[in-house]
This record gives C-alpha cells, structure tokens and sequence, in this order.
C-alpha cells in the first residue's frame, strides 16, 4: 500500500468519524485544509489537476493516468476508473 492511498484512507476515516457527531462540526472549517492537502498528494502521484479544483472524498485509481481541467468539483462516493478488461473486444481477431 503506498502512502497516497493510506493517507487518503486515514482522510476518509477522520471526516466520516466527524460528520457524524454533531457537536464537532468543526471539521467543517478543517476539510478545506486536508482537500487542499489531498490534491497535493495527487499531484506528487502524477495526476494533472487544474486552478480551482475540489475533490471530495471519492476513489481513484491509478491517479497518474488522470487529468482534470480547471473549474471542476468532484463529489463524493465518486469513483473514476481509468481502464477495464474489455481490450480484448476490440482487439481480439
């Protein structure tokens, strides 16, 4: 396990503790902080992220294959996937 996707796993693990216990909404003030601190691990990973970007708590593999343009936001429980397995319909003779 490399160290984006543990200190991606600790990020989700903290917020979702914190949005569920209303008297610490003071997470609220503390999760733009660890969004922006999020797309800087991305960015050392090799993802290509625009000015303006937010990425929420969502799942992405192989981050280094992925570029975002300027002006996005990524929600929640959104997972971008950058290949699958059916190279093999197109390719296959």
């Amino acid at each position: 396990m490399n160290l984006y996707y543990l200190i991606n796993y600790v990020i989700y693990l903290f917020l979702d503790v914190f949005r569920r216990i209303p008297v610490l909404r003071i997470v609220k003030d503390v999760s733009p902080i660890l969004r922006k601190y999020k797309i800087k691990l991305l960015r050392q990973e090799g993802m290509k992220i625009g000015e303006n970007t937010i990425i929420y708590d969502c799942r992405l593999y192989k981050p280094q294959l992925i570029e975002i343009g300027n002006n996005y936001v990524i929600t929640p429980n959104v997972c971008i996937l950058v290949h699958d397995a059916s190279y093999g319909l197109f390719w296959a003779k």
